[in-house]
């Protein structure tokens, strides 16, 4: 019985061990750059989005595509993760999807990169909806002054 129940310290114990170190070993595996470095940090991490933004860059497009939305799942009001999905439908050319998930990214960080004026957001607008914000006149940034 003792044993048993030092055995079942040691698992645990190594259990929490792991979950403190597989999200820094992710981390550094991130800094490469590679198809199996992203893979890599993914199977030790299984929750970063990171590693499934970074993943989707060396994916074909469908594959690419339910990368992003897997990391939207994983972490739905996260600007950042919004925008880069919103950054992979720009560069598709998929106007009416990149608008709504720069528009998510706007609704959960309205400082951030997609509440830039007459940025990517409003640039999306623009091609979905033809018209741009009274804060961007003609499509351009409005005038220092």
């Amino acid at each position: 019985r003792r044993r048993l129940l030092a055995l079942t310290a040691i698992v645990f114990a190594g259990g929490g061990i792991y979950s403190l170190a597989a999200p820094y070993l992710a981390q550094r595996q991130l800094v490469n750059q590679t198809a199996a470095s992203t893979k890599s940090a993914h199977s030790l991490d299984p929750l970063s989005t990171d590693a499934l933004v970074d993943w989707a860059s060396f994916e074909p497009p469908a594959r690419a595509e339910q990368l992003y939305l897997d990391a939207t799942a994983l972490e739905p009001e996260n600007a950042n993760v919004w925008f880069e999905l919103g950054d992979f439908y720009w560069y598709e050319g998929s106007w009416g999807k990149a608008y709504l998930a720069y528009s998510e990214s706007w609704r959960y960080d309205k400082f951030g990169p997609a509440g830039t004026p007459c940025g990517r957001l409003d640039q999306a607008r623009h091609k979905v909806l033809g018209v741009w914000p009274a804060s961007c006149p003609g499509g351009r940034p409005a005038a220092s002054r």
